[in-house]
């Protein structure tokens, strides 16, 4: 299914703001009909957001299990005629949604959307209940992976990732409309020739029987550059003189589809898309043909009160952080991000690697149950699940240049080799045109995943978890070393996906200390020294854009602080650094 759109032939409404919530500590909440009404001791809460940080109860912000979600809407007399579609961005992990009492979707992952046509359940021109069942729990099965512990009766989770298990309704909820033949989806895959644009183009109709389609692809000005009726579900579309696009002139088409049942137009749906080409040959990522390196950020979605809610001000403000600081990249650790932010990545001319929810599988020593079930078959079967759904979602995007398959998982793990292969094979049926790639930690001799894939990807800490506190010629040999024999092994491109040190905004120290400003500043001045020597060195993404909130612990103060922007996005020293770093880069 597209992502929700509204036009002459289809009509939307928001069901965001606030609804009622409730946890169901005891797991009751089916068996006793809680999805026929709202309950009693409901509280309200805002849509999207995470549920954590919303009240001043420690139980609601450290809950794990299932809790409860109700709203009520009206529907009007006009829609009965129609498909009406209800759509959730995301809820983490797991949901069931009840319309006026009755099932209509169940889904698990908490980071892409789910719908399903409810048309048969509304009560048009009239109120209507809309129930849903979340639950945060993470299992052997689930990606990412994790395991539910009871400590004096209460659920706490086992995780092997290093951020907060924000839960909640995360992203928009709509309700739309179609035509009962509508379409369906679109599948687009760019290519250039000369000075020329190919635009590959398939697409899917819904009872589709009796209908011409007709296609008009569009220039920013509105103007046609290609206009045909009655087209094929599949074919090829060539642009002359074509707006390649890019980071620099991140230029979008609109790409729009008119479906005809006998005389009468009766669906319309316009995608953005952006012609342009990606590749590995050799050492170099090619975009266009032309050789580019990524700069920027790793990143979260994490923010104070709405947790991992999508809220548009934020979004605009990070992208501007973004621009400011010389980024031409981000990646979407460590899980898929909003559609709203994908969309703006196309429009600002951001290349992103777009990564799967695959966080915390590894073998963190503190759990020695968790790590025999790693890499099993059902963990496996939800993988290329995820995959498929991710591949789906975002692959008309122009910004999307990489997908990442994994974070930090157990690579020298023996388990992890077949795995991949699997992992991997898959990814690269799905998608052919773009290069693939996993985020390892692993020791280059003992990695048994990167040989899969088209790009190394490492996360390394020298300076901080490595050799912590020294910033001198032995943390500079060492990390330099280390690339090295990556390369020597694998002899691909490798991008630095992670490389970051703690630092508490306003801590000063001179000469340097760990967690002061200076500290963090010297860090990735001794990072880019080493960079700049490296001819196979694609890219440096820091981590974090931002400081972000996780678990507590010991090494944790309010989270992870090893944003060059604190968690409020205000710049810390190595921000204004990388600031002047990258701009002689990008």
């Amino acid at each position: 299914m597209l992502f929700p759109q509204e036009n002459t032939y289809r009509e939307l409404k928001t069901l965001d703001g606030i609804w009622s919530f409730c946890l169901d500590e005891k797991d009751s909440g089916i068996k006793q009909g809680w999805y026929s009404g709202v309950r009693e001791n409901c509280i309200p809460i805002a849509v999207p957001a995470s549920f954590n940080d919303q009240t001043q109860e420690q139980k609601i912000r450290d809950y794990t299990g299932t809790y409860w979600y109700y709203t009520r809407f009206f529907v009007p007399q006009s829609w009965e005629s129609r498909f009406v579609w209800l759509w959730f961005g995301a809820v983490h992990y797991s949901a069931k949604v009840w319309v006026n009492g009755k099932l209509v979707i169940t889904n698990k992952g908490g980071s892409l959307p789910f719908w399903a046509e409810v048309s048969g359940k509304l009560k048009f021109g009239q109120e209507n209940l809309i129930a849903v069942m979340g639950n945060n729990e993470l299992s052997s099965e689930s990606i990412p992976p994790g395991r539910v512990i009871i400590e004096d009766g209460v659920k706490k989770l086992s995780q092997h990732f290093d951020f907060f298990n924000y839960a909640g309704i995360h992203r928009p909820v709509k309700l739309f409309t179609t035509s009962k033949k509508f379409i369906e989806d679109i599948t687009i895959k760019t290519d250039i020739s000369g000075s020329a644009g190919i635009v590959n183009y398939e697409f899917l109709l819904k009872n589709n029987k009796g209908l011409k389609v007709n296609l008009k692809i569009l220039d920013k000005k509105g103007q046609p550059v290609f206009i045909k009726t009655n087209i094929s579900t599949k074919g090829a579309v060539r642009i002359e003189n074509c707006k390649f696009w890019s980071p620099k002139n991140p230029y979008l088409y609109k790409f729009c589809l008119t479906v005809n049942d006998r005389q009468t137009t009766i669906d319309e749906y316009c995608l953005n898309i952006g012609v342009r080409t990606v590749k590995v040959s050799g050492n170099k990522l090619l975009l266009n043909g032309k050789p580019v390196y990524l700069t920027g950020c790793a990143k979260h979605e994490d923010f104070h009160i709405i947790g991992r809610g999508l809220n548009n001000a934020l979004m605009v403000k990070d992208f501007n952080l973004l621009k400011w600081s010389n980024s031409n990249s981000f990646r979407t650790s460590h899980y898929p991000y909003a559609d709203e932010i994908m969309d703006m990545a196309d429009k600002l001319g951001f290349l992103v690697i777009d990564e799967t929810p695959a966080v915390g599988m590894n073998e963190w020593g503190s759990d020695p149950v968790f790590d025999k079930i790693l890499f099993n078959n059902k963990m496996l079967a939800t993988h290329l699940t995820m995959l498929k759904e991710l591949y789906r979602r975002d692959k008309n995007h122009p910004s999307v240049i990489i997908w990442s398959v994994t974070n930090e998982p157990e690579a020298e793990d023996k388990r992890a080799r077949a795995y991949f292969k699997k992992v991997s094979a898959v990814m690269r049926q799905l998608d052919s045109t773009r290069p693939i790639t996993a985020v390892v930690t692993s020791k280059p001799a003992y990695d048994n995943i990167s040989q899969f894939f088209d790009i190394v990807s490492l996360n390394k800490y020298f300076g901080w978890y490595v050799l912590p506190g020294d910033l001198n010629k032995k943390t500079e040999n060492a990390l330099s070393a280390e690339l090295d024999k990556y390369y020597n092994r694998f002899k691909k491109p490798i991008i630095l996906t992670e490389f970051g040190a703690d630092t508490v905004a306003g801590m000063h120290s001179d000469p340097p200390m760990m967690f002061s400003e200076e500290y963090q500043q010297e860090y990735y001045k001794l990072h880019g020294r080493v960079l700049d020597t490296k001819k196979y060195v694609i890219g440096e993404q820091v981590w974090n854009f931002a400081d972000f909130m996780t678990k507590q612990e010991t090494r944790r103060v309010m989270g992870n602080r090893k944003g060059i922007f604190t968690r409020d996005r205000q710049p810390k020293m190595a921000a204004h650094f990388l600031k002047q770093r990258w701009m002689k880069k990008i």
